[in-house]
């Protein structure tokens, strides 16, 4: 926002008839009418009334593990946050979650190789390359630990780093994958001459996917970790249809499984449901999952 351009209007409030009562734009109206004045009251009156962003967001390149990765950032707090993305995304997802994240943490969401802005490779997708990707982001960017955010397929990147790195790593959270049980393998893409490099792009992708376990990765996780599953909607009612009542089971057996891993399998974690929340948790609740990854991070 331009300071030159904020006036009153901007509250809809009117300041010299403003009560008594409402302290808060009382005081505002009391400011002598000098114009330098006013705004700077205006600009403090809008960040302490959570009014107007605090953080904007950066766009940044830098090389990581011989690739021009694409970031964005916010907030300079003294602890890191990295959030990893999944398969069809870029960093732009993260963005309502950042905003709240990054008033008291550091927030890095690169763009994977191929993926958005970052350089696309003919070659090397596996989940391994991937979490190096991230490890050598970290070490570019100066950065001696934090805490990890994956999403979907992300989390596998996620929980692969925290195996192979555990002491960049200060927590890990998985959101909505990273702890899924190995899937029956799905058939590569079929490429056609002449090849393209998006479809070869896919067939190593899809290859990384096959060969994820996570089993084989649990014992070897020291980190704290954060299993976040959401609870869609249409499911969060009592009085469900036939077809919401299958997808109920399975939904339940998902929340079985996760709290199963969270005991059993992984050393220090726990495991949330995140109500009314599809996929992409983070994007419907924000502030909650926010408000769990913050109290997580800080106990």
């Amino acid at each position: 926002m331009d300071v030159s351009q904020i006036n009153n209007d901007d509250l809809d409030i009117d300041l010299p008839n403003a009560k008594p009562s409402n302290s808060r734009f009382y005081l505002l109206s009391k400011i002598p009418d000098n114009k330098f004045l006013k705004q700077s009251a205006i600009i403090i009156f809008l960040f302490l009334y959570g009014l107007m962003p605090v953080f904007s967001q950066t766009s940044n390149f830098i090389e990581s593990n011989g690739v021009k990765t694409h970031y964005l950032e916010w907030g300079n707090g003294e602890n890191t946050i990295v959030l990893i993305h999944g398969l069809s995304d870029t960093a732009e997802i993260w963005k309502d979650l950042a905003v709240i994240l990054a008033k008291h943490h550091r927030i890095i969401a690169p763009d994977r190789r191929g993926t958005g802005k970052s350089e696309k490779p003919s070659a090397n997708y596996d989940t391994q390359t991937l979490a190096a990707d991230v490890e050598k982001l970290l070490e570019a960017l100066k950065i001696k630990r934090a805490a990890v955010v994956g999403h979907s397929f992300g989390g596998n990147t996620a929980l692969t780093l925290a195996a192979k790195s555990p002491d960049k790593i200060s927590s890990l959270i998985l959101i909505e994958g990273g702890f899924w049980e190995k899937r029956v393998p799905t058939p590569l893409p079929e490429c056609s001459a002449p090849v393209s490099e998006d479809c070869l792009i896919s067939n190593f992708i899809q290859r990384g996917i096959n060969e994820y376990d996570p089993e084989k990765l649990y014992p070897k996780i020291n980190v704290r970790t954060l299993l976040i599953l959401g609870l869609p909607p249409q499911l969060n009612k009592t009085n469900l249809n036939d077809e919401e009542k299958t997808n109920k089971k399975f939904f339940d057996k998902a929340v079985g499984h996760i709290n199963s891993t969270a005991k059993n399998k992984l050393k220090n974690a726990k495991s949330s449901v995140i109500k009314n929340a599809q996929h992409w948790v983070f994007i419907d609740q924000p502030e909650i999952v926010a408000g769990e990854i913050k109290k997580f991070i800080k106990n």
